[in-house]
């Protein structure tokens, strides 16, 4: 079999929703005709780690890895010291001060991102891998974005074909806040490089590979293609769906960040709780992921301490299974990220739970729309989120919601996604 070579900061024993990608396409990449191999950074750098990740990676598979010398890392694991500390001492003091000076100095100097410093470690580790391994193409995903310029660096060495894979725009689109109009440009100028020496550029919407086309007008139109994320069913298999109690429960799963329009929704749930005492016994609200830089939301000032949860990161596999047992999952995109889907969407699809989606039009919205997968209310309308949530509860009540069922869900099955990059694998090798 041809082998292709996956350049991806991360990737397990990391954990979070970026590994999730690269990973699912490692892991049936090989039922299409394609070894693959892999180039990654050392286990101990990445702040989240989950190692249920981990038994996705086929044994076979080769997985090199390297140092890398950013401050970030080393920033993070100070932060969380700092956050998680009981007492607080000179020496954590001092390292907090530290961590937030190296975040600051790579914020300024390290473009497009902290991870340039593992760029000149994955170069090096790429070219000896691709003559021993006998490497015929290259793939790169993003973020961070530097792991472009390495995939571009190894294709002008080695004369190999390279795929560049966007998780998230780069510079267009509205997703990103830049820190100055010098940056952005200079950010621009690399995506341009990048987008010059790729043989095929990948996007995960198709608003995306629509900006690209319309960004760069130079080149082919089909040079820029649609995969989206997804759902591997295989992580669905054997999760216990056993319920501990029969309230009604609503389940967010994924990074909480702090921008997320959350507001609306907890004020409508305190008015329904506090008018409808039966829903305030009855109604569980679980946040499942990591908090991102809050060390807890002001959930207290509505009163809603009784019937919210916040279980921090979990394990993929506990993910899951908060999923499956519950009645109703919760979206919200605000107004940057309407466009993009969220990686977890899928998985809700998969879960067959009505979706509550708190956004404004967009694709995220539209797509839940098309599948019948839920309701969209904006998340601006408190009335309209309170009405939303009454209806669903009273459903529940009444035995009445039931799954959602829809075959065209399949399409963003992994396997299936995967067979499709393996397809454009094998076009652009062969040309």
């Amino acid at each position: 079999m041809k082998k292709a070579l996956f350049i991806a900061y991360y990737f397990p024993p990391c954990g979070g929703g970026g590994v999730q990608r690269t990973l699912k396409f490692v892991k049936y990449i090989s039922s299409f005709g394609w070894t693959p191999v892999v180039i990654t950074v050392k286990e101990n750098v990445h702040i989240l780690e989950d190692e249920s990740h981990s038994k996705d990676v086929p044994s076979q598979v080769k997985v090199y890895r390297t140092w890398t010398f950013e401050p970030g890392s080393k920033a993070k694991r100070f932060r969380v010291k700092f956050r998680n500390a009981t007492a607080i001492n000179p020496i954590t003091i001092i390292k907090s001060l530290i961590a937030k000076t190296l975040n600051l100095l790579s914020a300024i100097f390290l473009v497009p991102d902290a991870q340039i410093l593992w760029a000149p470690f994955a170069i090096l580790k790429g070219i000896s891998v691709i003559k021993n391994e006998k490497i015929d193409i290259l793939y790169t995903t993003g973020n961070p974005f530097s792991t472009y310029l390495t995939g571009v660096f190894l294709k002008l060495i080695l004369s190999k074909p390279l795929i560049v894979d966007f998780r998230d725009p780069w510079v267009t689109g509205e997703y990103r806040v830049w820190e100055s109009k010098f940056r952005k440009k200079i950010e621009g100028i690399l995506e341009k490089f990048v987008i010059k020496y790729a043989d095929k550029v990948i996007s995960t919407t198709e608003l995306m590979t629509m900006d690209f086309t319309n960004t760069y007008p130079n080149e082919p139109a089909d040079k820029f293609i649609t995969i989206t994320n997804g759902f591997d069913s295989d992580d669905f298999k054997g999760i216990s769906t056993r319920r501990i109690d029969k309230k009604f429960t609503i389940t967010y799963a994924g990074i909480i960040y702090e921008y997320l329009p959350m507001e609306n929704f907890l004020r409508a749930l305190k008015e329904l709780v506090v008018e409808n005492t039966e829903m305030a016994g009855n109604t569980r609200v679980i946040f499942v992921g990591e908090t991102k830089e809050l060390r807890e939301y002001p959930i207290e000032q509505f009163g809603l301490a009784s019937i919210i949860e916040f279980t921090g990161y979990q394990p993929h596999t506990k993910s899951v299974e908060y999923l499956l047992n519950s009645d109703v999952l919760l979206l919200f995109r605000d107004a940057r990220t309407k466009n993009l889907y969220p990686g977890k969407m899928f998985e809700y699809f998969f879960a067959k739970k009505p979706i509550l989606g708190l956004m404004e039009k967009g694709l995220a919205s539209d797509l839940i729309n098309k599948l019948n997968a839920g309701i969209i209310i904006s998340p601006k309308d408190i009335l309209a989120i309170k009405s939303g949530v009454y209806n669903l509860y009273q459903q529940y009540k009444e035995g009445k919601l039931s799954d959602i069922n829809n075959p065209t869900t399949q399409n963003f099955n992994r396997k299936n996604l995967t067979e499709k990059l393996a397809g454009l694998f094998d076009k652009v090798s062969a040309s």
